[in-house]
């Protein structure tokens, strides 16, 4: 029931990677924050093998 009650000098991660603070903060000093990460299928090329 109390799981989510970290112990006395513990402290909780809850978000990390892109969705960290020091992340969101670089991003909004940089003015980047209204950009969303995306993946970008490769090029693909007519050469064939």
């Amino acid at each position: 029931m109390t799981s989510h009650i970290p112990n006395k000098g513990e402290q909780m991660v809850r978000y990390y990677g892109y969705y960290s603070n020091a992340s969101r903060g670089r991003r909004k000093r940089a003015g980047t924050d209204a950009i969303l990460p995306c993946l970008r299928r490769p090029e693909t090329t007519d050469i064939q093998f």
